[in-house]
Protein backbone atom coordinates (compact mmCIF):
# COMPACT_ATOMS: atom_id res chain seq x y z
CA UNK A 1 0.00 0.00 0.00
CA UNK A 2 2.74 2.44 0.98
CA UNK A 3 4.82 1.81 -2.12
CA UNK A 4 1.80 2.30 -4.37
CA UNK A 5 0.88 5.62 -2.76
CA UNK A 6 4.46 6.86 -3.06
CA UNK A 7 4.58 5.77 -6.69
CA UNK A 8 1.37 7.64 -7.47
CA UNK A 9 2.21 10.84 -5.60
CA UNK A 10 5.90 11.14 -6.52
CA UNK A 11 5.33 11.84 -10.25
CA UNK A 12 2.78 14.52 -9.34
CA UNK A 13 5.22 16.16 -6.94
CA UNK A 14 8.03 16.04 -9.49
CA UNK A 15 5.71 17.49 -12.11
CA UNK A 16 4.95 20.46 -9.87
CA UNK A 17 8.64 20.94 -9.09
CA UNK A 18 9.57 20.87 -12.77
CA UNK A 19 6.77 23.31 -13.57
CA UNK A 20 7.98 25.61 -10.79
CA UNK A 21 11.53 25.51 -12.20
CA UNK A 22 10.20 26.19 -15.68
CA UNK A 23 8.19 29.22 -14.57
CA UNK A 24 11.02 30.49 -12.35
CA UNK A 25 13.27 30.63 -15.41
CA UNK A 26 10.80 32.96 -17.15
CA UNK A 27 10.63 35.20 -14.07
CA UNK A 28 14.44 35.21 -13.76
CA UNK A 29 14.74 36.07 -17.45
CA UNK A 30 12.35 39.00 -17.08
CA UNK A 31 14.30 40.15 -14.00
CA UNK A 32 17.60 40.09 -15.92
CA UNK A 33 16.10 41.94 -18.88
CA UNK A 34 14.60 44.61 -16.61
CA UNK A 35 17.90 45.01 -14.73
CA UNK A 36 19.78 45.40 -18.00
CA UNK A 37 17.36 48.08 -19.18
CA UNK A 38 17.73 49.85 -15.83
CA UNK A 39 21.50 49.83 -16.10
CA UNK A 40 21.53 51.11 -19.70
CA UNK A 41 19.00 53.86 -18.89
CA UNK A 42 20.48 54.69 -15.48
CA UNK A 43 21.04 58.40 -16.18
CA UNK A 44 17.51 58.96 -17.48
CA UNK A 45 15.98 57.06 -14.55
CA UNK A 46 17.98 59.04 -11.96
CA UNK A 47 16.93 62.35 -13.55
CA UNK A 48 13.31 61.21 -13.38
CA UNK A 49 13.62 60.04 -9.76
CA UNK A 50 15.27 63.25 -8.53
CA UNK A 51 12.85 65.59 -10.32
CA UNK A 52 10.48 65.92 -7.31
CA UNK A 53 13.48 66.64 -5.05
CA UNK A 54 14.97 69.39 -7.18
CA UNK A 55 18.44 68.90 -5.69
CA UNK A 56 21.56 66.79 -6.13
CA UNK A 57 22.18 63.54 -4.31
CA UNK A 58 25.36 62.55 -2.48
CA UNK A 59 27.01 59.36 -1.32
CA UNK A 60 29.42 59.04 1.61
CA UNK A 61 31.30 55.83 0.81
CA UNK A 62 33.72 54.84 -1.97
CA UNK A 63 31.28 52.25 -3.26
CA UNK A 64 28.26 54.55 -2.90
CA UNK A 65 27.89 55.26 -6.61
CA UNK A 66 28.16 51.58 -7.51
CA UNK A 67 25.63 50.58 -4.86
CA UNK A 68 23.22 53.25 -6.07
CA UNK A 69 23.45 51.98 -9.66
CA UNK A 70 22.79 48.42 -8.51
CA UNK A 71 19.78 49.48 -6.44
CA UNK A 72 18.25 51.49 -9.27
CA UNK A 73 18.79 48.62 -11.70
CA UNK A 74 17.26 46.18 -9.19
CA UNK A 75 14.22 48.41 -8.76
CA UNK A 76 13.77 48.52 -12.54
CA UNK A 77 14.22 44.74 -12.73
CA UNK A 78 11.54 44.11 -10.09
CA UNK A 79 9.08 46.43 -11.81
CA UNK A 80 9.72 44.79 -15.19
CA UNK A 81 9.42 41.24 -13.81
CA UNK A 82 6.28 41.91 -11.74
CA UNK A 83 3.71 41.20 -14.53
CA UNK A 84 5.58 38.03 -15.49
CA UNK A 85 5.59 36.95 -11.83
CA UNK A 86 1.83 37.57 -11.47
CA UNK A 87 1.05 35.63 -14.64
CA UNK A 88 3.13 32.58 -13.77
CA UNK A 89 1.99 32.60 -10.15
CA UNK A 90 -1.67 32.57 -11.22
CA UNK A 91 -0.93 29.86 -13.80
CA UNK A 92 0.87 27.75 -11.19
CA UNK A 93 -1.97 27.83 -8.65
CA UNK A 94 -4.71 27.42 -11.29
CA UNK A 95 -5.05 23.62 -10.80
CA UNK A 96 -5.81 24.20 -7.11
CA UNK A 97 -8.88 26.32 -7.91
CA UNK A 98 -9.96 24.27 -10.95
CA UNK A 99 -12.46 26.19 -13.09
CA UNK A 100 -12.06 29.50 -11.27
CA UNK A 101 -9.08 30.47 -13.40
CA UNK A 102 -8.96 29.93 -17.14
CA UNK A 103 -6.13 31.02 -19.43
CA UNK A 104 -8.06 34.07 -20.62
CA UNK A 105 -8.85 35.09 -17.03
CA UNK A 106 -5.22 34.72 -16.00
CA UNK A 107 -4.21 37.04 -18.83
CA UNK A 108 -6.89 39.57 -17.81
CA UNK A 109 -5.75 39.38 -14.16
CA UNK A 110 -2.15 40.02 -15.23
CA UNK A 111 -3.06 43.02 -17.38
CA UNK A 112 -5.31 44.51 -14.69
CA UNK A 113 -2.69 43.96 -11.99
CA UNK A 114 -0.05 45.68 -14.12
CA UNK A 115 -2.28 48.66 -14.89
CA UNK A 116 -3.25 49.03 -11.22
CA UNK A 117 0.39 48.81 -10.18
CA UNK A 118 1.35 51.51 -12.68
CA UNK A 119 -1.52 53.70 -11.48
CA UNK A 120 -0.43 53.22 -7.85
CA UNK A 121 3.20 54.00 -8.67
CA UNK A 122 2.20 57.16 -10.54
CA UNK A 123 -0.11 58.24 -7.70
CA UNK A 124 2.62 57.78 -5.09
CA UNK A 125 5.39 59.38 -7.12
CA UNK A 126 3.54 62.39 -8.53
CA UNK A 127 1.24 63.18 -5.61
CA UNK A 128 2.39 61.64 -2.32
CA UNK A 129 6.15 62.11 -2.73
CA UNK A 130 6.02 65.86 -3.60
CA UNK A 131 3.62 66.44 -0.71
CA UNK A 132 5.93 64.68 1.75
CA UNK A 133 9.02 66.52 0.45
CA UNK A 134 7.23 69.85 0.67
CA UNK A 135 6.33 69.12 4.29
CA UNK A 136 9.91 68.16 5.21
CA UNK A 137 11.35 71.25 3.47
CA UNK A 138 9.21 73.45 5.70
CA UNK A 139 11.35 72.50 8.72
CA UNK A 140 14.74 73.67 7.45
CA UNK A 141 16.87 75.43 10.03
CA UNK A 142 19.02 78.46 9.27
CA UNK A 143 22.70 77.69 9.14
CA UNK A 144 22.15 74.04 8.20
CA UNK A 145 22.34 72.71 4.66
CA UNK A 146 20.68 69.53 3.54
CA UNK A 147 22.94 66.89 2.02
CA UNK A 148 20.49 64.16 1.08
CA UNK A 149 22.19 60.83 0.51
CA UNK A 150 21.34 58.77 -2.54
CA UNK A 151 20.48 55.73 -0.41
CA UNK A 152 18.04 57.54 1.87
CA UNK A 153 16.24 59.26 -1.00
CA UNK A 154 16.02 56.08 -3.06
CA UNK A 155 14.67 54.27 0.00
CA UNK A 156 11.98 56.92 0.42
CA UNK A 157 10.98 56.79 -3.24
CA UNK A 158 10.94 52.99 -3.24
CA UNK A 159 8.76 52.83 -0.12
CA UNK A 160 6.22 55.27 -1.55
CA UNK A 161 6.00 53.53 -4.92
CA UNK A 162 5.83 49.98 -3.54
CA UNK A 163 3.20 50.84 -0.92
CA UNK A 164 0.84 52.31 -3.49
CA UNK A 165 1.53 49.62 -6.06
CA UNK A 166 0.32 47.09 -3.47
CA UNK A 167 -2.56 49.28 -2.24
CA UNK A 168 -4.00 49.71 -5.73
CA UNK A 169 -4.33 45.92 -6.05
CA UNK A 170 -7.24 45.95 -3.56
CA UNK A 171 -10.11 45.90 -6.12
CA UNK A 172 -8.51 43.11 -8.11
CA UNK A 173 -7.80 41.11 -4.95
CA UNK A 174 -11.44 41.30 -3.81
CA UNK A 175 -12.66 40.30 -7.27
CA UNK A 176 -10.39 37.25 -7.32
CA UNK A 177 -11.56 36.23 -3.84
CA UNK A 178 -15.19 36.77 -4.91
CA UNK A 179 -14.62 34.59 -7.96
CA UNK A 180 -13.26 31.74 -5.83
CA UNK A 181 -15.69 32.17 -2.92
CA UNK A 182 -18.56 34.65 -3.57
CA UNK A 183 -18.66 37.62 -1.21
CA UNK A 184 -21.79 39.33 0.05
CA UNK A 185 -21.93 43.03 -0.95
CA UNK A 186 -23.95 43.83 2.18
CA UNK A 187 -21.20 42.37 4.37
CA UNK A 188 -18.61 44.39 2.46
CA UNK A 189 -20.61 47.58 3.05
CA UNK A 190 -20.84 46.78 6.76
CA UNK A 191 -17.07 46.30 6.92
CA UNK A 192 -16.42 49.68 5.31
CA UNK A 193 -16.19 51.49 8.66
CA UNK A 194 -13.34 49.18 9.66
CA UNK A 195 -11.67 49.83 6.32
CA UNK A 196 -11.87 53.59 6.95
CA UNK A 197 -10.40 53.16 10.42
CA UNK A 198 -7.66 50.90 9.09
CA UNK A 199 -6.84 53.35 6.28
CA UNK A 200 -6.45 56.19 8.78
CA UNK A 201 -4.25 54.06 11.04
CA UNK A 202 -2.07 52.98 8.11
CA UNK A 203 -1.69 56.58 6.92
CA UNK A 204 -0.55 57.67 10.38
CA UNK A 205 1.99 54.86 10.63
CA UNK A 206 3.73 55.75 7.37
CA UNK A 207 7.18 57.27 8.04
CA UNK A 208 6.78 59.81 5.22
CA UNK A 209 3.24 60.94 6.20
CA UNK A 210 3.79 63.30 9.13
CA UNK A 211 1.31 65.96 8.01
CA UNK A 212 -2.45 65.77 7.72
CA UNK A 213 -2.47 66.43 3.95
CA UNK A 214 -0.21 63.49 3.13
CA UNK A 215 -2.15 61.27 5.55
CA UNK A 216 -5.40 62.11 3.78
CA UNK A 217 -3.79 61.46 0.40
CA UNK A 218 -2.85 57.99 1.66
CA UNK A 219 -6.13 57.06 3.34
CA UNK A 220 -8.54 58.37 0.69
CA UNK A 221 -7.34 56.08 -2.14
CA UNK A 222 -7.74 53.04 0.11
CA UNK A 223 -11.35 53.97 0.90
CA UNK A 224 -12.17 54.84 -2.72
CA UNK A 225 -10.57 51.64 -4.03
CA UNK A 226 -12.52 49.57 -1.51
CA UNK A 227 -15.81 51.09 -2.71
CA UNK A 228 -14.79 50.51 -6.32
CA UNK A 229 -14.14 46.88 -5.39
CA UNK A 230 -17.64 46.60 -3.87
CA UNK A 231 -19.16 48.08 -7.03
CA UNK A 232 -17.17 45.61 -9.17
CA UNK A 233 -18.40 42.71 -7.01
CA UNK A 234 -22.03 43.86 -7.40
CA UNK A 235 -21.64 44.17 -11.18
CA UNK A 236 -20.06 40.73 -11.36
CA UNK A 237 -22.93 39.21 -9.37
CA UNK A 238 -25.47 40.78 -11.74
CA UNK A 239 -23.60 39.50 -14.79
CA UNK A 240 -23.42 36.04 -13.22
CA UNK A 241 -27.16 36.11 -12.55
CA UNK A 242 -27.83 37.06 -16.17
CA UNK A 243 -25.60 34.22 -17.34
CA UNK A 244 -27.53 31.75 -15.19
CA UNK A 245 -30.81 33.14 -16.55
CA UNK A 246 -29.48 32.75 -20.09
CA UNK A 247 -28.49 29.17 -19.27
CA UNK A 248 -32.02 28.51 -18.03
CA UNK A 249 -33.46 29.88 -21.27
CA UNK A 250 -31.05 27.68 -23.21
CA UNK A 251 -32.35 24.65 -21.31
CA UNK A 252 -35.90 25.73 -22.16
CA UNK A 253 -34.87 25.87 -25.81
CA UNK A 254 -33.47 22.37 -25.56
CA UNK A 255 -36.72 21.13 -24.02
CA UNK A 256 -38.65 22.91 -26.74
CA UNK A 257 -36.48 21.22 -29.39
CA UNK A 258 -37.41 17.87 -27.90
CA UNK A 259 -41.09 18.77 -28.11
CA UNK A 260 -40.60 19.83 -31.72
CA UNK A 261 -38.88 16.54 -32.51
CA UNK A 262 -41.77 14.65 -30.93
CA UNK A 263 -44.29 16.67 -32.93
CA UNK A 264 -42.32 16.22 -36.15
CA UNK A 265 -42.38 12.47 -35.59
CA UNK A 266 -46.14 12.53 -35.09
CA UNK A 267 -46.70 14.83 -38.04
CA UNK A 268 -44.60 12.58 -40.28
CA UNK A 269 -46.56 9.55 -39.13
CA UNK A 270 -49.94 11.16 -39.81
CA UNK A 271 -48.69 13.09 -42.89
CA UNK A 272 -51.07 15.92 -42.11
CA UNK A 273 -48.58 18.75 -42.03
CA UNK A 274 -46.07 19.74 -44.69
CA UNK A 275 -42.89 21.79 -44.07
CA UNK A 276 -43.86 22.21 -40.44
CA UNK A 277 -40.54 20.99 -38.88
CA UNK A 278 -38.47 23.87 -40.24
CA UNK A 279 -41.11 26.44 -39.39
CA UNK A 280 -41.72 25.17 -35.86
CA UNK A 281 -38.06 24.64 -35.08
CA UNK A 282 -37.37 28.16 -36.25
CA UNK A 283 -39.32 29.52 -33.28
CA UNK A 284 -37.06 27.62 -30.88
CA UNK A 285 -33.80 28.47 -32.67
CA UNK A 286 -34.58 32.09 -33.53
CA UNK A 287 -33.16 33.61 -30.34
CA UNK A 288 -30.02 31.49 -30.42
CA UNK A 289 -29.22 32.42 -34.02
CA UNK A 290 -30.02 36.14 -34.14
CA UNK A 291 -30.02 37.14 -30.42
CA UNK A 292 -32.52 39.87 -31.26
CA UNK A 293 -35.33 38.70 -29.02
CA UNK A 294 -35.52 39.41 -25.32
CA UNK A 295 -35.65 36.64 -22.75
CA UNK A 296 -39.24 37.39 -21.84
CA UNK A 297 -40.35 37.26 -25.48
CA UNK A 298 -38.52 34.01 -25.95
CA UNK A 299 -40.23 32.49 -22.93
CA UNK A 300 -43.60 33.55 -24.34
CA UNK A 301 -42.77 31.91 -27.65
CA UNK A 302 -41.70 28.70 -25.95
CA UNK A 303 -44.83 28.62 -23.79
CA UNK A 304 -47.04 29.26 -26.81
CA UNK A 305 -45.24 26.51 -28.66
CA UNK A 306 -45.86 24.08 -25.80
CA UNK A 307 -49.56 24.93 -25.79
CA UNK A 308 -49.69 24.22 -29.51
CA UNK A 309 -48.06 20.83 -28.96
CA UNK A 310 -50.64 19.98 -26.30
CA UNK A 311 -53.50 21.03 -28.57
CA UNK A 312 -52.10 18.93 -31.40
CA UNK A 313 -51.81 15.89 -29.13
CA UNK A 314 -55.42 16.33 -28.01
CA UNK A 315 -56.52 16.68 -31.63
CA UNK A 316 -54.59 13.56 -32.63
CA UNK A 317 -56.14 11.67 -29.73
CA UNK A 318 -59.64 12.66 -30.83
CA UNK A 319 -58.81 11.75 -34.47
CA UNK A 320 -59.40 15.32 -35.59
CA UNK A 321 -57.37 16.99 -38.35
CA UNK A 322 -54.40 19.03 -37.16
CA UNK A 323 -54.47 22.69 -38.03
CA UNK A 324 -51.22 24.50 -38.69
CA UNK A 325 -50.83 27.84 -36.91
CA UNK A 326 -48.47 29.94 -39.00
CA UNK A 327 -47.98 32.81 -36.61
CA UNK A 328 -47.19 32.78 -32.91
CA UNK A 329 -47.49 36.08 -31.03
Amino acid sequence: MGSKSIATTQPTLMTHINELKYRSLFILGAFIIGGTIGYLMFTTIVQWLTKPLGASLYYSSPAGSFEFIIKVSAMMAIGFALPVFVYHLASFIRPAVKESFRSSKIFIITVCSTLLALAGAAFGFYLILPSALHFFNGFQVEGLSALISADSYLGLVTNVIVIFMVTFQLPLLLLVVDHISPLKPLSLFKAERWVILGALVVSLLMPFALDITTSLFISLPIIVLYNIAILAVIIRHKLTAKSKQAATVYQDIQISDELVAEYVQQATATQTVENQPAQTRGFAMEFRESHLESISDLRKRIEAERQIRIAQKVAAHNNKPVRVISEIL
